[in-house]
């Protein structure tokens, strides 16, 4: 089996949120590869997923934080997902609020 790590330049984005929030653009033919993320709840828990925004596509099941719950997946050149090409990456929170940080990279 071949594994391709991911090259190119890396973003970070600070997530503050207690709704919906685009957390990287779209650019045109390219995807956003999430490459890792730590995230905590609030007091009273939340939850969230990410997801294109365009098509809103799930990208990731949503993740249910309880209380001062903390959700980390370490930074990884394979990534944890992919937007499809030309969408922007969101962040879908419900019943409560979540902070982080989102490590991305837009391949082709």
């Amino acid at each position: 089996m071949s594994i391709v790590l991911s090259t190119g330049g890396v973003h970070y984005v600070a997530i503050d949120a207690d709704a919906t929030v685009t957390l990287a653009a779209a650019v045109t033919g390219k995807k956003i590869r999430v490459l890792g993320y730590a995230t905590s709840a609030e007091s009273a828990g939340c939850t969230c997923q990410l997801r294109s925004v365009t098509t809103e596509t799930a990208l990731t099941g949503a993740y249910v934080l309880g209380n001062n719950g903390v959700l980390v997946a370490p930074v990884h050149g394979i990534g944890y997902a992919e937007t499809p090409a030309g969408e922007a990456l969101e962040l879908v929170v419900s019943a409560g609020a979540i902070q982080g940080t989102l490590v991305y990279q837009y391949v082709v």
